[in-house]
């Protein structure tokens, strides 16, 4: 689900005129600057935009192995898997 949902940000985020103008920036940072671009902005702006999808990747891998570390130990104690327990029934940490 959270890759369908990047994967759609992404296709919104190249189509969008932010978009366009990083690829101008991408295939010629001189001539987007004679168009009137800001490149260094433009550059930071990119390297923020591609460190937050991957901030959230690696939150969603580190979300799935707690997830997989918890049934696992739940079930070697003999216990109910943990996705199975309802939210209303867990104990609070």
């Amino acid at each position: 689900v959270v890759f369908l949902i990047g994967l759609g940000l992404m296709a919104l985020l190249r189509a969008s005129p932010f978009g366009r103008s990083l690829r101008a920036v991408q295939a010629n940072e001189v001539r987007a600057a004679q168009l009137g671009y800001n490149v260094q902005r433009l550059r930071q702006a990119a390297f923020v935009t591609g460190h937050e999808f991957c901030g959230d990747v690696a939150g969603a891998e580190a979300d799935a192995l707690w997830l997989r570390r918890a049934n696992e130990e739940a079930a070697r104690f003999g216990e109910a898997p943990y996705d199975a327990v309802p939210e209303a029934c867990r104990s609070a940490p």
